[in-house]
């Protein structure tokens, strides 16, 4: 499986929907999971991604030799209430203002598109990803979900998610 296929593997598998309307965990018959949006596993891995956004930056930035597929995750609102968040690849970022690609197409929303660009504030991003060395890094929402996986897509992500979501000198 090449790099490519990994992290598209990602952006289908790690889709998250909270919606506001879902009043417990359920998986969709895409795989997708739907998740609470009081999960406090779930809102402390966003916490947690967040407060090492500047970790991931530092990464975006260096594009250290061996890593590749930077990605974030991005919480799309729905007008009426709850979000769905998908991955997009970050493709320039000021302190207010993150422009992104979007890298898996919205399951419950009709725009934005996969390829769509758009521009999204920093609290928007609840997660994020990169590849090193053939393992993904970050990823703490999709860590925080597992559990709740098919057994086939929890064997395949345990396969390629590094063994914790900072590389060692990031800690």
């Amino acid at each position: 499986m090449t790099s490519l296929r990994i992290s598209s593997a990602v952006a289908v598998f790690a889709a998250v929907l909270a919606a506001g309307a879902c009043s417990r965990d359920a998986e969709a018959d895409d795989g997708t999971i739907l998740i609470d949006p009081a999960d406090k596993a779930v809102n402390e891995a966003k916490r947690e991604a967040f407060r090492t956004l500047p970790v991931f930056w530092s990464k975006f930035d260096a594009k250290e030799p061996g890593a590749s597929h930077y990605l974030v995750k991005v919480a799309l609102h729905a007008k009426g209430g709850g979000d769905e968040i998908v991955w997009a690849e970050p493709l320039q970022r000021a302190p207010d203002d993150v422009v992104v690609r979007i890298a898996n197409q919205p399951i419950y929303l009709a725009e934005p598109k996969l390829g769509d660009v758009i521009h999204v504030p920093p609290e928007d991003l609840v997660d994020w990803s990169y590849e090193k060395n053939g393992k993904l890094y970050g990823n703490f929402v999709t860590r925080s979900t597992m559990s709740r996986a098919k057994p086939d897509e929890r064997a395949f992500m345990e396969a390629h998610l590094a063994p914790t979501p900072l590389e060692s000198e990031s800690r």
